[in-house]
């Protein structure tokens, strides 16, 4: 079985206020029937959630169907959203932890973040993306 994911880089921003709105827009958008959110941080969005050791610019040429996901990720994400880049990690950490907050609120029991945000290994260089995923509801 083959998964399709959809990544859509529209509200890409290097703005906080930007990607905060975005993720509200979002979350208000597919809130509906059982929708479940995430919030994360990363160098390679793709890769994070399914595994993949494909660079970031392939996710983009390629038809998005992959076969196996990351175990954090089985819960059925559907759509990856780019919200905000920076090249400086702790800019990043905190955007993740800011977005983590703001998602808790808006989507309630739907966000599926346990921690709050900031925690994971930094990566040798950037840029750096903290993007939201979510089920198809």
């Amino acid at each position: 079985m083959s998964l399709s994911i959809n990544i859509n880089t529209t509200y890409l921003s290097k703005s906080l206020v930007a990607a905060l709105a975005a993720l509200e827009h979002v979350v208000h958008e597919r809130r509906d029937g059982g929708t479940l959110f995430k919030v994360g941080i990363s160098v390679n969005p793709p890769r994070r959630i399914i595994g993949s050791s494909s660079p970031l610019e392939q996710f983009f040429s390629k038809p998005r169907k992959f076969g196996v996901m990351n175990r954090d990720y089985r819960w059925g994400v559907t759509n990856i959203y780019f919200l905000f880049q920076t090249d400086d990690y702790s800019d990043c950490q905190q955007a993740e932890r800011d977005m983590i907050e703001r998602l808790t609120i808006v989507a309630g029991d739907q966000a599926l973040n346990e921690a709050p945000g900031g925690e994971g290994r930094k990566a040798q260089s950037g840029p750096y993306y903290v993007y939201l995923v979510h089920s198809a509801g």
